[in-house]
């Protein structure tokens, strides 16, 4: 006779809150159309009961970036992007005016200052997070003289949740998985993001990043409190970053 319980404990996985404004969402188990190269990363923000955009639907601007099936983080999917040429893009998308408040699953692989791995772009200003300074430092940018809040936390070769707060006050920072926030003002976040990228700059054709990502998503409003406890929840049970 088995010694088990005829029933055992069963812990769901935590969701994402509700009460978030999910604007773009990536996930590299949803949405992906072709494998080497991936052509197209559709975004799910409107799915879900989010109401987000959902027109941000990626698409290789230069090289092919590559589908890893069970390669990201806890046995996730993942998409690669090699950085010699692999972009995905998208431009004409709603327009969405900051604050922006973005997560990240990803894993940086090799380090070269100056490479940003997400971007956006207005009418003239971007924001950018991207390598700078000596490894393993990260940074969020809105312009090319202007990168703040560096954080060393992100070790190169290693997935982490990387969270970044793109805002015009002292609370703009990065916060490394469920690390202390590096933060400070990061000004010239005053346009409306008509652009995405991620792998390469907000033009979407210099400085490709050597990354992988297993997750993005793009919130228009910061996430505090019980929604940002949650919300790191679910990314950690997810993944197990931490």
């Amino acid at each position: 006779m088995s010694l088990f319980p005829l029933s055992m404990p069963y812990k769901p996985a935590t969701a994402i809150p509700s009460g978030i404004s999910v604007q773009w969402r990536h996930r590299a188990d949803r949405g992906i159309t072709g494998s080497t190269p991936v052509t197209e990363w559709l975004d799910i923000g409107d799915e879900d009961g989010f109401g987000g955009n959902g027109d941000a639907n990626l698409a290789n601007t230069a090289g092919g970036p590559t589908f890893l099936s069970g390669g990201g983080p806890n046995g996730h999917d993942a998409v690669d992007l090699d950085g010699s040429d692999d972009v995905l893009g998208v431009d004409g998308i709603t327009a969405v005016s900051p604050p922006w408040h973005v997560f990240l699953v990803a894993r940086v692989n090799t380090f070269t200052s100056g490479e940003p791995f997400w971007g956006i772009k207005g009418s003239s200003h971007n924001g950018l997070i991207k390598s700078h300074g000596t490894t393993p430092a990260i940074v969020n940018s809105t312009s090319s003289a202007n990168n703040a809040n560096s954080n060393t936390d992100m070790s190169i070769g290693t997935w982490h949740l990387v969270q970044v707060l793109f805002i015009n006050s002292s609370s703009a920072g990065i916060t490394i998985d469920n690390g202390t926030p590096v933060t400070g003002t990061a000004s010239g976040v005053v346009q409306d993001a008509v652009r995405l990228v991620l792998g390469g700059d907000d033009n979407m054709s210099a400085l490709p990043c050597d990354v992988t990502i297993a997750e993005h998503i793009m919130c228009d409003a910061e996430v505090t409190g019980a929604d940002l406890t949650q919300l790191l929840a679910y990314f950690n049970d997810r993944y197990v970053l931490w």
